[in-house]
């Protein structure tokens, strides 16, 4: 009986990455990436800011996807985030990749998000830092 119950769940789970597949064709092919703003990654000095609306806005703005959780998908995802004089995101680079299903989730979500510029001197400035999203599955 246990072994029907395990052959079940993990048929379950297979069926579920296969419905990500199925669902995020270009994941499987190798596009090539949008043209991205051209910019000198120099020119950002590294301080955190946060995001206009307080930390809780990523929250808001991410949500794990259902087929990942029933395939039972985990991981964290760093992105470092570069953000202008005006508050808005120029990009987003993903500095540790939990796969493609997560990084894209991130960085759509991301660019996104208004933030407080940073001042230095008086002046605004451009700004880079790095966050850590975690996708884990709560036990119930």
């Amino acid at each position: 009986m246990n072994n029907c119950i395990q052959r079940r769940e993990l048929c379950l789970k297979a069926l579920c990455i296969l419905l990500l597949i199925v669902s995020f064709p270009e994941n499987i092919f190798s596009f090539p990436a949008p043209e991205k703003k051209r910019f000198t990654k120099s020119e950002y000095v590294k301080q955190i800011t946060e995001p206009i609306g307080g930390n809780g806005v990523y929250g808001e703005k991410i949500n794990y996807p259902d087929l990942a959780i029933q395939a039972g998908l985990e991981g964290n995802v760093i992105a470092r985030i570069f953000i202008n004089t005006n508050g808005d995101v120029d990009a987003v680079d993903i500095d540790k990749s939990a796969g493609s299903v997560f990084d894209e989730l991130v960085e759509k979500a991301v660019m996104d998000i208004k933030f407080k510029p940073v001042v230095q001197n008086g002046n605004p400035v451009k700004t880079q830092f790095t966050v850590d999203f975690q996708f884990h599955i709560k036990d119930n």
